[in-house]
């Protein structure tokens, strides 16, 4: 939480307020990625030296060669693939909304029909109730 809206924390910082920097062993965004060297030579934004290596267990590794000779090697964090997910996910909800929508009214009709139908076929059966009773009066 940055000026009282929440944002992602500077790379190599945590918490509420992003005031804590990440501890031991860990580094990097949101801190998910692990030093493999000591103590001494791990840096909270960077991790280890580049002559030695780091470990991020929340990522999946994706390569491809270039020009048939050099390996690129990226990393997508488990964060990114969550936040994919969840966009994914809001697409999928922004059309089914509007089927929601259509059901919904659609039963609101539906119940408004009953309603009526209900009432005239009261109605109707307290009017011939009403006739069988009337009695015409005799002069005698």
């Amino acid at each position: 939480m940055l000026d009282g809206t929440c944002q992602e924390c500077p790379v190599g910082f945590w918490d509420d307020n992003c005031s804590r920097v990440c501890q031991y062993p860990n580094f990097g965004i949101n801190c998910l990625q692990t030093c493999q060297c000591i103590k001494r030579l791990c840096d909270n934004i960077r991790g280890c030296p580049d002559n030695i290596t780091t470990n991020n267990p929340h990522s999946r590794k994706n390569s491809s060669v270039v020009n048939g000779q050099m390996t690129v090697t990226t990393f997508k964090t488990s964060l990114e693939t969550m936040a994919e997910k969840k966009e994914i996910k809001s697409k999928k909800k922004s059309g089914s909304n509007k089927n929601t929508v259509f059901l919904a009214i659609t039963a609101v009709l539906a119940l408004i029909v009953i309603i009526i139908a209900s009432l005239e076929v009261f109605i109707g059966r307290k009017q011939r109730i009403g006739e069988r009773y009337v009695v015409e009066s005799h002069n005698l």
